[in-house]
């Protein structure tokens, strides 16, 4: 399956199935947030936002800076089209070759169907 790491994809899957981390990327979809303004779209405590915040940080989906006493946060947009490039290895690994060649062909609006 080419360069596709199994157990990277399971640790990006594991990280993201969880609905509060996801709530985050939403709520960051916006632009970058003050983990107060973070806090107030969720109903977690601070410490439980503060672990789901580290992991995001952590695996490269959100980026951090502090300014005074308060951590901003945003996305990193690379690290989510990775996610977008690990799903299209992992269709492209469950095509035949004639269907990969169709689909490309149709994506080029060279296909007749």
């Amino acid at each position: 399956m080419g360069d596709f790491n199994i157990d990277s994809a399971a640790r990006i899957f594991q990280l993201l199935s969880d609905p509060t981390r996801l709530a985050i990327l939403r709520d960051l979809r916006g632009g970058e947030l003050c983990a107060c303004e973070v806090l107030e779209n969720l109903k977690i405590s601070q410490p439980t936002l503060s672990h789901h915040l580290s992991l995001l940080v952590d695996s490269g989906f959100v980026a951090a800076r502090k300014e005074g006493k308060w951590r901003h946060y945003s996305l990193m947009p690379q690290a989510l089209h990775g996610i977008c490039s690990l799903a299209e290895e992992i269709l492209k690994a469950s095509q035949p070759e004639k269907e990969r060649a169709h689909r490309a062909a149709c994506a080029k609006k060279e296909c007749s169907s």
